[in-house]
């Protein structure tokens, strides 16, 4: 992948932070606008594509201590892009979307599937990321029963687009 990015968590985020930024990339950074990048690579479009994230939780109080339970992956492999977004709820939420964002591209980029039936390929990717995710909080130790995620995947593969979502987001 030349381009990997979602948002980060730190402990004891609060609203007023912007959400940290975990980038993988072979990508060569753009001059004069920050978290710019660029990198060229096989696409079935003339011209260029382009993508700009903004994860900003809203102010619920002016005494809310909630962190930021939105997350966001960029992920792209040779001409195919993935674009995801997780909307977390409950308790522990925002550890819920931090952890679907890591585990979805994997789960979908080295699924069998994986460019061939992208309905059956994104269908067992969700049921592999909930997998992971539970064996995640069971190694952390917190209890998933209040909280939870619903998550949107776009697949951009030349002419076609593919989406996938689950939740109520």
């Amino acid at each position: 992948s030349k381009f990997s990015v979602f948002g980060g968590l730190r402990k004891g985020e609060k609203f007023t932070m912007d959400k940290a930024v975990i980038l993988r990339t072979e990508a060569s950074q753009g001059e004069g606008v920050e978290d710019f990048y660029r990198w060229s690579g096989p696409t079935w479009l003339q011209g260029q594509i382009h993508m700009a994230v903004v994860c900003q939780k809203g102010q619920k109080s002016a005494a809310d201590p909630t962190p930021n339970q939105d997350n966001y992956f960029a992920h792209h492999v040779g001409p195919i892009g993935l674009y995801g977004v997780c909307d977390g709820h409950g308790p522990f939420g925002h550890l819920v979307s931090f952890r679907l964002v890591q585990s979805l591209p994997r789960c979908i980029t080295t699924n069998r599937h994986w460019g061939q039936d992208w309905s059956l390929c994104l269908k067992e990717a969700f049921l592999a990321a909930q997998q992971e995710l539970l064996a995640f909080a069971a190694r952390e130790g917190f209890n998933l029963e209040a909280s939870g995620a619903a998550g949107s995947v776009l697949i951009f593969e030349g002419p076609s687009i593919h989406v996938a979502h689950i939740g109520d987001a």
